[in-house]
């Protein structure tokens, strides 16, 4: 008894009491099978433990308005003795006016927020690279709610190798982002500080805008990326179109049923995906998607460019999965 009041005694005098620990995971497998067709064809199939994961986020009350939280997520590769590796982590730091977020993250931007589909094919929307693309990188994000509905966000983004060695390239984004009952609406200008290629290249910026409305039986979703940062013709001079983005999922009792769709220049995406909940939990999916390229269009990858023919793949899959 005594040791436990002395314990207790300790929490209370650092603060541990005030603070919030959440642990949450989870583990699927997916069956799936892609084809890829240029040059030479390739198809590959199989079952997977397609992902393992554990999420610790805590958060404390500092009192006066502020606010401390912390987020990390730990994943596992499906290969039996792979090593474990970080997924996004993140420090935040709330006041009364403003949030100060540092992260570490390979999640994708808004645009990647929109693709609403439950898709579990082994070759997904990442992959087609001429359409859409992301990398890992470091940011220190300043947000703030600026009107009713209406918040600001100043983005500091470090993108290639993390350490302490000069970024692969250095963007400052400013962003807005309103919500207005079922509608939102967000905007992103990406400005490039340390160009990785010539002066004068237009991709030095890059226009991000992103429209939701959600209807309470689905959810619909409309994007637009502008030709410029970021975008690939595989070339430091010029650059590929913009990228048009849409996508739907609609709820039906205990059922999902999602779409998405790209396309940039001659590149493009269709993914149509089902998910059955058989509780908040646990559920299982399937899939198929569908990439498309033309002979002419060049990728963001050297593995994935093709040259001397048109490239195409499909893929599908179904997914058993439960989180807790």
């Amino acid at each position: 008894m005594k040791k436990t009041l002395i314990a207790m005694a300790a929490i209370a005098a650092t603060g541990l009491a005030s603070a919030q620990v959440a642990i949450t995971g989870g583990a699927d497998f997916t069956w799936g099978k892609s084809t890829a067709s240029a040059t030479n064809g390739s198809v590959s199939r199989g079952l997977a433990a397609t992902d393992a994961y554990i999420d610790v986020a805590a958060s404390e009350d500092l009192g006066g308005g502020w606010s401390a939280k912390a987020a990390m997520e730990f994943n596992a590769d499906g290969a039996w003795g792979a090593n474990a590796y970080t997924g996004d982590h993140s420090v935040t730091l709330a006041g009364p006016a403003a949030t100060l977020t540092l992260i570490n993250t390979r999640s994708g931007g808004i645009l990647n927020a929109i693709m609403l589909a439950p898709e579990v094919n082994p070759t997904d929307h990442w992959n087609s690279t001429a359409v859409m693309q992301r990398a890992g990188v470091d940011a220190a994000v300043i947000s703030g709610t600026v009107a009713q509905g209406l918040k600001m966000a100043y983005k500091y983004v470090e993108s290639g190798a993390d350490g302490y060695g000069t970024p692969g390239a250095l963007t400052h984004v400013i962003g807005a982002y309103y919500v207005n009952g079922p509608v939102g609406l967000n905007y992103e200008f990406n400005s490039r500080a340390y160009p990785d290629n010539v002066s004068g290249d237009v991709r030095l910026v890059r226009h991000d805008v992103t429209g939701t409305y959600d209807a309470g039986f689905a959810k619909f979703a409309l994007g637009y990326e502008s030709g410029g940062l970021n975008t690939w013709n595989g070339t430091s001079a010029g650059t590929a179109g913009g990228a048009f983005l849409a996508s739907m999922k609609g709820t039906f009792g205990s059922s999902d049923l999602g779409l998405n769709y790209g396309k940039r220049d001659d590149a493009s995406f269709v993914e149509v995906a089902a998910q059955y909940n058989f509780s908040k939990s646990t559920y299982i999916a399937a899939s198929y998607g569908t990439y498309t390229q033309s002979a002419t269009t060049v990728t963001a990858s050297a593995a994935s460019a093709v040259t001397g023919g048109a490239f195409s793949s499909d893929s599908y899959g179904v997914r058993v999965g439960k989180n807790f």
